[in-house]
């Protein structure tokens, strides 16, 4: 019996930023690439979790246990390559960890003061059948079902959590699920971990000239009362840094974008050469 290759390819990137890209890839890369590998018997599935993580999951508190699950099973299942990067100027959402060890809660209740405990215990109920224990994040129910009226608990558990963290000898791996974004954690799974991922992860890099440093470039880049948030911007500059120095420089495709006023959105230069490189390099 003849199996057919498949090849599921993960899409990582900050949802909002990179729409244009994403349309792309859907409407204009995508279709083509199906058509090549069918044409060598194979098949071509791309997955692409910013379209499609149900309300549900989102509810439950579990978006980043999903990506994560699907990176893995891309790279168990999947032939390379398996993993593709987006990223320009916007580091993205920074989630509080969905799971943290028990050891870890341990040592983060030893160091929180009291008055920033209840916060922590309300959303963080510690399940005793896990092998060796651990606390979950709670659903948020109906209550928070509006992201706005939710990011106000994040943003309490999340500088809870990072004031503890950083009084205690948490090691890099550990730090990972406190201090870094939804795409950051990724692109480590994906392509900065994996040995073999400089032959096989692609990844692209765009540059946004002109890009303002106020509310009216909210959607392309990290703002924090009304300015560039400054430290989302230095994690940025080191992931792109990072991913240079894993991949092979063929892997690697630095683009630039034109910063629009008067519409408050981009223009992607040399369109047609970037569309071009998207579809001979993955090809």
């Amino acid at each position: 019996m003849i199996t057919t290759k498949t090849f599921r390819i993960f899409i990582s990137s900050t949802f909002s930023d990179m729409v244009h890209e994403r349309r792309y890839l859907q409407k204009e890369i995508f279709p083509k690439l199906r058509e090549f590998c069918k044409r060598n018997g194979a098949k071509f599935q791309a997955v692409d979790l910013r379209w499609g993580v149900n309300e549900e999951t989102q509810q439950d508190q579990k978006t980043m246990q999903l990506c994560l699950k699907e990176i893995h099973r891309c790279q168990q299942i999947s032939p390379k390559p398996n993993f593709i990067v987006l990223v320009g100027d916007r580091y993205g959402w920074q989630p509080i960890p969905d799971i943290i060890p028990g050891t870890e809660m341990k040592a983060i209740f030893s160091v929180l003061p009291t008055n920033e405990k209840g916060i922590i215990d309300k959303w963080y109920w510690e399940d005793t059948n896990a092998i060796p224990a651990e606390f979950v994040l709670q659903p948020k129910g109906d209550a928070y079902k509006e992201y706005p009226v939710w990011e106000k608990v994040e943003s309490a558990l999340r500088s809870n959590l990072r004031s503890a963290v950083n009084k205690l000898n948490f090691n890099d791996q550990q730090r990972i699920r406190y201090f870094t974004s939804a795409t950051h954690q990724e692109i480590i799974r994906g392509a900065l971990l994996p040995e073999d991922a400089k032959e096989h992860v692609f990844a692209y890099l765009r540059n946004i000239e002109n890009l303002p440093d106020n509310n009216d470039a909210g959607a392309f880049t990290d703002i924090i009362k009304g300015m560039r948030d400054g430290e989302a911007s230095e994690m940025i500059t080191k992931l792109k840094e990072d991913l240079q120095i894993k991949l092979v420089e063929s892997h690697v495709y630095n683009y630039s974008a034109q910063w629009l006023p008067d519409k408050k959105d981009i223009k992607i230069t040399e369109l047609e050469s970037v569309k071009n490189v998207f579809h001979q390099l993955l090809k």
